[in-house]
């Protein structure tokens, strides 16, 4: 070999190493890029899984945050109907306190002047019997049939007498239904007595025109007309 060929040769060496050096830094340089992107890469990648896990956690709190709202305020709106229910069902009980206190006067009203009645008539019947009798006239079964109608005349009474004042514990009774029941069942008994009362009284009357042999005078009318205004009383009542 020659001193130019082994020239040649170490420059041509020389530079195949060059290239070589060139290529290998090129490839060192290319991994360190692509390990660096990679890093960059996986941090990025743990910095938007964090943030989808703040946003998932943030979206749960504001739906829990929405539930207790919600609930509260259907708590709130409920509340507020029941206090609507309480105040309409304090109105409905005043409102049937009204009506059974304005029922109850009427009833009493009704019955006291149908008492009253039979009073008068009693009374009347009883004064007629004192006549006949003073004239020596045999009044014994209209003077029976007038104590029966006496009898049951008290016997209303005494029922009245019981059931006054129940319209205010009907309206205060925890089950003023029941009482309302007691109430009115005592109300037909106090009924039945007075038309029994009537009916008495009506044949103590005839009875005693039959004992006195009265045929239509005056006196008849009259009865006749209390016999007329007693009915209406009683009938009134049913």
């Amino acid at each position: 070999m020659t001193h130019v060929e082994y020239r040649r040769w170490i420059v041509a060496t020389i530079c195949a190493l060059v290239c070589v050096l060139t290529l290998f830094a090129i490839q060192v340089s290319a991994e360190e890029s692509t390990s660096t992107t990679s890093d960059a890469q996986r941090a990025r990648a743990i910095e938007l899984r964090d943030k989808r896990m703040d946003a998932v956690q943030e979206k749960k709190e504001m739906r829990e945050a929405d539930r207790a709202a919600m609930k509260e305020e259907m708590k709130e709106k409920r509340d507020a109907l029941s206090e609507r229910r309480d105040e309409q069902r304090g109105k409905l009980r005043e409102a049937a306190a009204r009506r059974i206190e304005s029922f109850f006067a009427r009833m009493y009203k009704r019955f006291e002047a149908a008492v009253e009645r039979l009073d008068q008539l009693a009374i009347r019947i009883g004064s007629r019997i004192e006549k006949l009798k003073e004239r020596g006239i045999d009044t014994s079964k209209s003077e029976s049939l007038l104590a029966t109608g006496k009898t049951r005349i008290q016997e209303a009474k005494d029922i009245l007498l019981d059931v006054k004042g129940t319209d205010t514990a009907i309206t205060e009774s925890d089950t003023p239904k029941d009482v309302f029941m007691n109430v009115r069942d005592e109300l037909k008994r106090a009924k039945e007595a007075l038309k029994e009362a009537h009916a008495a009284l009506v044949q103590s009357i005839r009875a005693l025109k039959a004992s006195a042999g009265i045929n239509k005078t005056d006196d008849e009318s009259d009865d006749d007309s209390d016999d007329d205004t007693t009915t209406t009383a009683t009938s009134t009542n049913s």
